[in-house]
């Protein structure tokens, strides 16, 4: 099984972020301020952050803002192909597949929590192998079991790599918090387009063996 190269993937994330660094904060700003917004209202209107309502408004609030999250990972990826996004792919899921995005986000929830329960170990091994669910989602694949199924096929054989992967960036979230978060406005783009740059190489290593099946049946 052929391995991804994660120094070049991470070069190339640099690079991505250098040249658009205006362009990705652009939407990842969008993002702080409506969750700015969201947090200076529920701290003025309720009193009681423990109370039902405050349970009430703030599940409301994760389920509103889902499909903009999705909007933001499809803005992010069409970045990391190095094609040009739009601000419209922020609204795009409130407008298509928007149940679909509730869907697959709510599930996850809940099998990450199940994970959870039976420990952090088990929580990460479901997170490997299902991280990459809405990336598959934001590819085409709208269907749960797919999308999920695609995430662990997609996955299989690199969930060590994956891991050891994402445990590299300790150091720049250390930046991060030692200058005081300053740092975490190169970090946090840095880590964002470096992921979907991972899930995208791994898409191409694996069609690539499609693609020379299709040229011999030729």
């Amino acid at each position: 099984m052929k391995q991804l190269d994660q120094k070049v993937i991470k070069n190339e994330a640099k690079e991505i972020v250098k040249n658009k660094f205006g362009t990705i904060w652009l939407a990842l700003g969008i993002n702080f301020i409506i969750s700015f917004l969201y947090l200076l209202f529920f701290n003025l209107l309720i009193k009681d952050p423990q109370s039902n309502m405050a349970s009430a408004i703030s599940l409301l609030y994760n389920i509103i803002t889902i499909p903009f999250s999705f909007g933001l990972s499809k803005y992010l990826l069409t970045l990391t192909r190095k094609e040009e996004p739009n601000l419209k792919d922020l609204i795009y899921y409130y407008r298509y597949h928007l149940l679909d995005t509730l869907i697959l986000s709510i599930s996850l929830s809940i099998i990450y929590s199940l994970g959870l329960s039976l420990f952090i170990f088990p929580l990460i091994i479901l997170f490997l192998m299902f991280g990459m669910a809405e990336n598959v989602l934001i590819d085409g694949t709208y269907n749960l079991i797919d999308a999920l199924s695609g995430s662990y096929k997609l996955i299989n054989g690199y969930k060590w790599d994956y891991f050891n992967f994402l445990i590299s960036f300790i150091l720049w979230f250390f930046l991060g918090i030692v200058t005081l978060g300053i740092g975490f406005i190169w970090v946090l783009p840095y880590f964002m387009i470096a992921q979907r740059m991972y899930y995208v190489k791994l898409v191409e290593l694996q069609e690539k063996p499609k693609r020379g099946r299709k040229k011999k049946s030729n």
